[in-house]
């Protein structure tokens, strides 16, 4: 959130208040972007999952693993879902 806020030039506030009034929040607003990358990069075959954790900015491939297995029901590695 403050990367963002400081890319835009505004203060936190600023972007949560500007998301709050179109019904978003900063953390579903990451995970849907994430989502989406995720699914393109597995999909494009090019990166590996490693490399996609670092891409998405997961502190680490275990925590990428564990987070799409949440949001999509199967490991990243079962992608497309069987």
């Amino acid at each position: 959130m403050e990367q963002v806020a400081h890319s835009l030039g505004v203060d936190r506030r600023t972007v949560h208040r500007q998301l709050a009034e179109h019904g978003a929040t900063f953390t579903t607003v990451l995970n849907d972007t994430r989502a989406e990358l995720a699914v393109r990069l597995l999909e494009s075959r090019r990166y590996s999952q490693t490399e996609i954790a670092e891409l998405l900015s997961f502190s680490a491939p275990s925590n990428f693993s564990r987070w799409f297995r949440a949001r999509f029901g199967c490991a990243p590695s079962r992608w497309p879902a069987p």
